[in-house]
């Protein structure tokens, strides 16, 4: 596929966008270990011909994840849900109007359509798209291997509206459950509505406004058991910021509230996956699972030129995050006392709230343009911070205890774009 990129017949553009996100890494002498990262890839090649706008890309991404030493006997779970296709689109724009039709290629298939108009200072553009999509849960516990499947087929459809003043974006999505096979039958329903407008208050001035709402259902099976259910998991997420563009120093003031919550009885049960399990059959119920949190943020961003200017350029943003949070979860775990007939029940309960007070976020990002293209490199850290910690500290290492070491990192992005026009 690469080849068809570099030995393109005359094409227009060339663009190459990668990102890769290490969310969190954990190694551990005595707790159980893991990490979470995610990349993907997207290559892309258009050219026009006879009015018509072609596009021929390559996309591929990832997302991994791994729990190990979950028993002192050893015991590992691996996540993964990759994405990967051959892309080829095809537009046309006729007057005010442009429309543009996309096929995925893959084991995963998927389609696109998009319709954008324009009239007197105002445009509308509306896309629909649906793909298949997969993931696996590898597990191998005190003996036990296999593998959990899910698959999905995921369908967005996206509208934008646009005119001197505002602009408002507009995105439902919906996952619906799709392949089962002779040992699993793993049903998982999400959807999801967002909205945001960004509104003109001046000159420079600006105003961004959002709403999101996420709504999921789960119903795993296992050779026609019931092995986890997870009912009416709701978020909800309000923001507003306002934000002023100067010559060099931009600045952001903002809020952000969330409220998540799980209605019923949720819970996890081992015992399908080995005959052995129903005489210690372990039920990890969700009784309560409620999560509030407002985040006021400050921020401001550098940078040495405008936007479209060719040559070197830096950009350099920093926003402190603070968080006011509260939460109630509490989980029961069901142990057998006299198998079938006496089971008892373990309370635990959860605060998050005391996990994280705030947090820093720094993004510096360097741009050179030219008249044939752009290279843009962007790196995002996210720094936590815990003030009760930082306030009690007193000049000494805090103690893990013997033979005890533990180091936690992440919340690290870096994006790499190239852009080439011919």
């Amino acid at each position: 596929m690469y080849p068809l990129f570099v030995h393109a017949h005359n094409p227009d553009r060339i663009q190459s966008h990668n990102r890769y996100i290490d969310f969190y890494r954990q190694t551990s002498d005595s707790e159980p270990e893991g990490y979470l990262y995610a990349y993907d890839s997207h290559s892309l090649w258009e050219f026009y011909h006879r009015g018509y706008k072609i596009s021929c890309g390559y996309y591929d991404s990832n997302l991994r994840g791994q729990i190990s030493a979950l028993t002192d006997e050893g015991g590992i779970l691996d996540f993964a849900a990759p994405v990967r296709y051959l892309s080829l689109e095809l537009g046309r724009d006729i007057a005010n109007h442009s429309f543009k039709a996309r096929v995925e290629l893959a084991k995963d298939p998927g389609a696109g359509i998009t319709y954008e108009t324009s009239f007197e200072g105002k445009s509308c553009q509306v896309s629909l798209e649906t793909r298949k999509a997969r993931a696996a849960l590898d597990y191998a516990i005190a003996g036990d291997l296999g593998s959990i499947p899910f698959h999905w087929l995921k369908s967005n459809l996206t509208m934008r509206f646009v005119d001197q003043y505002k602009s408002t974006d507009i995105k439902a999505s919906a996952y619906f459950p799709t392949l089962h096979d002779s040992l699993f039958a793993n049903d998982l329903n999400m959807y999801g509505l967002h909205f945001e407008q960004l509104r003109r208050a001046g000159d420079n001035t600006q105003i961004k406004l959002q709403a999101s709402y996420f709504y999921s259902s789960a119903r795993l099976r296992y050779k026609g058991e019931l092995y986890g259910k997870l009912d009416h998991l709701n978020l909800f997420k309000l923001g507003i910021d306002v934000g002023r563009k100067n010559q060099h120093l931009d600045w952001t003031l903002g809020i952000n509230s969330y409220h998540s919550f799980i209605d019923d009885d949720s819970y996890f049960d081992i015992w399908p996956f080995s005959a052995w399990d129903a005489f210690l059959a372990h039920r990890s119920r969700i009784k309560r699972f409620h999560i509030n949190s407002c985040s006021p943020f400050a921020g401001l961003l550098y940078h040495s030129a405008s936007p479209d200017a060719e040559g070197p350029a830096f950009w350099g943003a920093i926003s402190y995050h603070h968080h006011f949070m509260e939460s109630d979860i509490l989980l029961k775990n069901r142990k057998v006392v006299l198998y079938p007939f006496l089971f008892s029940y373990e309370s635990l309960k959860f605060d998050v709230s005391e996990d994280l007070d705030a947090h820093l976020e720094i993004k510096p990002k360097f741009c050179y343009r030219y008249s044939g293209g752009e290279i843009e490199l962007e790196i995002t850290q996210l720094l936590p911070l815990k003030w009760r910690k930082i306030l009690d500290y007193d000049g000494g290492e805090p103690s893990q205890g013997p033979g005890k070491k533990t180091k936690q990192w992440g919340g690290t992005q870096a994006r790499l774009n190239l852009n080439f026009l011919f």
